[in-house]
């Protein structure tokens, strides 16, 4: 019989480690993307124009890792090329005092290694999913969800791609994305929830990307930035392993900021979470990234690291969901996996962790396994054919 085709919603860190345990489990594992590549968070902007060289991470800084298991999985990536380590100076700044204080504490902060860019993290993720038998689909939104309406009739999935709406069957399917809840409301409305409960306690997040014409004498290369009203981390993108600084000669470091979330969530308030490309959304886009230079002058400047001159206008992006909620659900937590009755639609992402853990790469990825390793047991269960 041929091998049970499972969708997988979401090409970020949790999407392609469940499509690769499905793969080693012998499923075939479709990955469908709602964006042009694959990355979520973890995501590198390249400069222009011919978009080859990596700039900002301007999402996830760098992956660390607590557990055994994702210990190894950084292993086997370091292994691969796809980590580097990130060398350098971090620690925090008291932005209330203008004081930084060093962490002396040796930890491991993992970047991009082929390219030296966050995205190389799911570029070799995605490599291995498809060596097992994944393929990837992007610019595919989930539309719709429909349960099996008989014996081996499977799921149907509503997408859109390419402005056309279709229906795709599948054994099982996989959500990774809490903004997904109201689609899966109907046939699965316990994984909606827990899924809507996550997003609800969400958190957004900006970031603001500068490119400098000279150096913050003496800064730091990472520095979370505490008791400010609108920053909580700097990084200087041009320290990290394979980074250039400049362009053509020109330009002499690269930083990125993150915005503090109760800053985040005054802008949504006051703006609202707009449609990228409309005048509202560029409207504060415009205000964060003023408001956000404004805060990284000062704290520079009072920290006695200089005065910034920026090379080129800076930019800011908008994460609606950067810092998920806490998982109301006590048993998903524990088993990072929300699942259906059936056992065949399952959701997983960076929110189904316990306490403290959510938002990190290593929940991701933990919990894209987990997803995994509850799809194979149902459809081992099921006799669907999986070669287990």
């Amino acid at each position: 019989a041929a091998a049970p085709l499972v969708g997988v919603f979401g090409g970020g860190v949790a999407g392609l480690a469940c499509a690769r345990a499905l793969g080693e489990g012998g499923v075939r594992a479709v990955v469908l993307e709602r964006g042009r590549s694959v990355g979520g968070r973890a995501s590198t902007r390249f400069a222009p124009p011919e978009y080859s060289e990596p700039r900002w991470d301007h999402g996830c800084q760098f992956v660390s890792a607590k557990s055994a298991r994702f210990s190894s999985t950084c292993e086997r990536l370091l292994e691969a090329g796809a980590l580097a380590e990130w060398e350098g100076t971090f620690g925090t700044l008291d932005s209330r005092h203008d004081r930084f204080v060093e962490d002396v504490k040796r930890k491991r902060r993992l970047v991009g290694g082929a390219t030296g860019a966050m995205a190389d993290l799911c570029a070799q993720l995605l490599h291995e999913a498809e060596e097992r038998g994944a393929s990837i689909v992007t610019r595919a939104e989930l539309l719709g969800v429909a349960a099996p309406d008989g014996a081996g009739a499977g799921w149907e999935a509503r997408v859109r791609r390419n402005g056309a709406t279709e229906a795709m069957r599948f054994d099982a399917l996989v959500a990774t994305d809490r903004a997904m809840a109201p689609v899966l409301e109907a046939a699965a409305p316990d994984i909606a929830g827990s899924m809507r409960a996550a997003a609800q306690g969400a958190a957004p997040s900006f970031a603001l990307m500068l490119e400098l014409a000279t150096p913050l004498e003496g800064a730091p290369d990472g520095i979370f930035v505490a008791e400010n009203p609108v920053l909580s981390w700097l990084s200087k993108e041009s320290s990290k392993p394979k980074r250039r600084a400049g362009r053509d000669g020109e330009g002499a470091e690269l930083w990125t900021a993150h915005s503090s979330a109760e800053f985040a969530k005054l802008v949504v308030q006051e703006h609202g979470m707009t449609a990228r490309g409309t005048e509202a959304h560029d409207a504060a886009l415009e205000h964060v990234t003023s408001e956000m230079l404004a805060a990284v002058r000062e704290v520079t400047q009072a920290a006695g690291w200089g005065k910034l001159d920026l090379l080129t206008p800076p930019s800011a992006h908008r994460w609606g969901n950067a810092f998920p909620g806490p998982c109301a659900d006590a048993a998903v937590a524990e088993r990072r996996v929300a699942s259906s009755p059936c056992g065949t639609l399952v959701a997983c992402g960076d929110w189904a962790a316990p306490e403290g853990q959510q938002g990190r790469v290593e929940a991701a990825y933990l919990s894209g396994e987990a997803a995994a390793g509850a799809l194979l047991a149902s459809l081992a269960t099921a006799g669907a054919g999986a070669k287990l």
